[in-house]
């Protein structure tokens, strides 16, 4: 359950706008995807959230370097 006061959107809309600005599009075409599956009050936050959708596919696919997971045993990058 979200904080009070918050909302589920509110937070996955917040996450997507900072996935996108760090560089990491696998995050936000997940959660764009995932707020494409909630039910939203408001049929102009769902065209919205439709329309940054659509910009994130046109990003790269993958992650930006210094983003993706490494491993501490080996230092390899999972991507």
């Amino acid at each position: 359950d979200p904080p009070r006061g918050m909302t589920t959107v509110t937070i996955l809309q917040c996450l997507a706008k900072y996935a996108e600005q760090m560089g990491a599009y696998n995050l936000a075409r997940f959660v764009y995807s995932r707020l494409g599956s909630l039910n939203m009050c408001n049929p102009k936050h769902q065209e919205h959230n439709d329309l940054l959708s659509l910009a994130v596919r046109a990003k790269p696919f993958k992650d930006r370097e210094a983003l993706l997971p490494v491993c501490f045993v080996c230092g390899a990058q999972n991507s």
